[in-house]
């Protein structure tokens, strides 16, 4: 489902717009004093690198180009998987938000079904 995603540490709440093709980073807030620290609605990772076929430089962000797009909250934070994205087909980002007090901590992970 489309739409605004949010998860939280403590008191510091974070928001991501889910689209069909893609997720971005929305707002950060800070919930005890009512603030908003951040308001932008800009991609989360953006990759460059150079593809082994024709060498051609490629670009690929978080927030356009792919196929499938999932966003869950857990009980220690959340996880974002994308994949389905032409550039670099066959490849999976997953990036694990771990909540530990009032930080988020990121883990991110490329998985590939290829054989390069």
């Amino acid at each position: 489902m489309n739409g605004i995603f949010r998860f939280s540490a403590g008191g510091l709440v974070v928001s991501f717009l889910k689209t069909s093709e893609g997720i971005s980073l929305h707002s950060l807030r800070d919930k005890a004093k009512g603030k908003r620290l951040l308001s932008t609605d800009g991609a989360i990772f953006t990759f460059m690198g150079e593809r082994l076929s024709d060498s051609e430089k490629v670009i690929v962000s978080s927030d356009k180009g792919w196929s499938s797009v999932s966003a869950i909250k857990t009980d220690e934070g959340a996880v974002i998987v994308l994949s389905g994205n032409k550039v670099i087909p066959g490849v999976t980002v997953t990036l694990t938000a771990v909540c530990v007090g009032s930080s988020i901590e990121w883990q991110t992970q490329l998985s590939s079904m290829n054989e390069e």
